[in-house]
């Protein structure tokens, strides 16, 4: 419930700077509630994720357990991150590196575009041409 933690919102993304926590990796902070249909009314769904610098990974996210407060369960989990050895451009076996520890998905958008490129030969074109009608759906 982090309304007891002074965040009086119905979904959050907080990014702890490691430098303010004595860490080299940043902390992340990604809450969720019920108006996104993952919890029941004044519940809510919190994720925290860093990269794991220490043996002790569940203490380096202190920082976030505390802004957090009181949780009804917790559940924790350490995951290996993996990224392929080859670019695929030789044996055209083009794989994607694991999620990591960000919360925005900037780096999986990233890796996406990276992929798109090395299969296709082009850079993804995000851009949306405000003269052309986008298709509804």
């Amino acid at each position: 419930h982090c309304r007891s933690s002074g965040i009086n919102a119905e979904s959050t993304q907080i990014i702890i700077p490691g430098r303010q926590v004595g860490r080299h990796n940043d902390i992340y902070v990604c809450m969720v509630s019920f108006s996104h249909c993952v919890a029941s009314p004044g519940k809510y769904v919190a994720i925290a994720s860093t990269t794991v610098e220490t043996s002790d990974p569940l203490a380096e996210l202190a920082p976030a357990f505390e802004l957090l407060g009181p949780v009804m369960e917790r559940f924790d989990e350490v995951s290996t991150t993996l990224a392929p050895v080859e670019d695929g451009m030789a044996d055209r076996c083009f794989i994607s590196e694991s999620y990591d520890a960000t919360s925005h998905f900037e780096t999986t958008a990233t890796d996406v575009q990276s992929l798109y490129e090395r299969v296709t030969g082009q850079k993804m074109d995000l851009t949306i041409d405000p003269e052309v009608e986008q298709e509804e759906g």
